[in-house]
């Protein structure tokens, strides 16, 4: 009897020494859960805000591109623009060059008496003609050099306007070189712009890849934590169903855990404060363990 007391004790104390270890197991499993929840958490943290800097760059990129193709599509414009006004401007200075070399002799003398000077001359003339007394043969003379002056001054005024027309061409070269040197520089502005807004996008385009690659490892360390917790899940489920096997096996033998009791405790005298609660509210009288319970409910 007595070497079967004895064996009761010692498989009592080491249902106590199993529960007492596997408590300080899964109270090591629970820290361990939380340090793995919490750097779950923080992978989450960290995944969502690669995805947010992911969104803004495809954002920025597509918006980078809108305004790369309308710049593109400006240049191209600018660029028939300009084709079409060198084109014009390379015809007309050609006609110029042309009209400038064309040999005619009259065109030798323009420049020797301008329309102002015959005028005057032709002047001069016809008032020595109306107020000079002269001879027939002077006269005729006069007469002569007058008609010889007048058709210079025709032939004159018909070069004038020649020149004057190709003084208009001239200046509207000029004004075309001008608008057509505007338009090269207005598309190297806008070609300008659209390489930059180029090299913008292939910079977001190398910083996507980048955190891709990131998203990727983020992936693969995430993927190792939730094995990981679940691993350390499993084990705690595992030591707290065989702690609830060593307490109960306990329990048969009138052992009880100093916590569980307090735990046991705790729940009675709450469930007695309940029934002193509705006590008072119904007026009844208390007795003394009710006035100990209050107590015990106030110290707390």
């Amino acid at each position: 009897m007595q070497q079967r007391h004895k064996m009761q004790e010692d498989d009592i104390k080491q249902l106590i020494h199993e529960a007492q270890t596997l408590k300080r197991q899964i109270s090591d499993l629970r820290s361990t859960l939380n340090a793995l929840e919490a750097q779950r958490d923080s992978y989450l943290q960290g995944k969502h805000q690669i995805q947010e800097r992911l969104r803004n760059a495809i954002k920025a990129i597509q918006e980078f591109k809108q305004t790369r193709n309308a710049h593109t599509a400006h240049v191209k414009e600018l660029k028939l623009q300009r084709d079409a006004l060198n084109k014009h401007i390379s015809h007309a200075v050609q006609e110029l060059k042309t009209n400038k070399t064309t040999p005619d002799a009259a065109k030798k003398e323009k420049f020797l008496e301008s329309p102002g000077f015959l005028r005057e001359q032709i002047r001069k003339l016809e008032q020595h003609l109306e107020t000079e007394v002269m001879s027939f043969d002077k006269e005729k003379k006069l007469m002569r050099e007058m008609k010889l002056l007048q058709k210079k001054l025709e032939l004159v005024k018909g070069q004038d306007e020649e020149l004057h027309a190709l003084h208009l061409k001239s200046r509207a070269v000029r004004d075309e070189k001008k608008e057509a040197d505007d338009v090269h520089r207005k598309m190297q502005e806008s070609a300008l712009l659209s390489q930059q807004c180029h090299e913008q996008i292939l910079q977001l385009s190398a910083d996507i890849d980048k955190e891709r690659e990131k998203e990727q490892q983020w992936e693969e360390q995430f993927l190792d934590l939730k094995i990981k917790f679940a691993e350390q899940s499993k084990l705690l489920n595992e030591q707290q169903e065989r702690l609830r096997k060593v307490k109960a096996e306990l329990e048969k033998h009138k052992v009880v855990f100093e916590e569980d009791k307090r735990q046991k405790d705790k729940a009675l005298l709450k469930e007695k404060n309940l029934e002193v609660q509705e006590k008072l509210k119904q007026k009844k009288k208390l007795s003394t363990e009710d006035l100990l319970i209050l107590q015990s409910m106030d110290k707390r």
